[in-house]
């Protein structure tokens, strides 16, 4: 068998990448497909409630370990709804032995964003943030 036909055996992970209120989350919700959160995993594990383990002190690792127990139960796609914006965080989903990575991409303006955000009620500090990242890194204005 050659690396090209153990590629496509290789179970699919798709990434989102894309502001907030980009429509990741809805697109996601859509798919009828398993979906690791890792903003959920970063508040689940972050909790003062939440007993800390060796396996769930660091909500990178326990995304991937959720991921990766997702693949081991027979699953062939898996998305993983994050912002994935930087080529660090990019990287660090991809694991060419285990699975292919997919990136799709959600783009949406600063000002649409924004929009959303204020008509979902979120915090101010949540409204910076959104500024904060399109500053670090400008997404397509185009409002899509």
């Amino acid at each position: 068998m050659n690396s090209k036909q153990q590629q496509k055996q290789l179970p699919t992970l798709y990434c989102t990448v894309g502001l907030p209120f980009s429509g990741k989350e809805a697109w996601a919700a859509c798919q009828g497909l398993p979906v690791v959160s890792l903003a959920a995993n970063e508040t689940v594990v972050g909790s003062k409630a939440t007993q800390k383990t060796k396996a769930t002190a660091d909500p990178l690792a326990f995304t991937r370990q959720l991921i990766e127990c997702l693949f081991a139960a027979g699953n062939q796609v898996v998305i993983l709804l994050a912002e994935n914006l930087s080529e660090k965080e990019q990287e660090y989903w991809q694991n060419p032995d285990a699975w292919q990575t997919v990136f799709r991409e959600f783009q949406i303006s600063e000002k649409e964003a924004l929009r959303k955000a204020m008509a979902a009620g979120v915090s101010k500090q949540e409204l910076d943030r959104i500024k904060q990242i399109t500053k670090a890194k400008p997404m397509s204005t185009d409002g899509k």
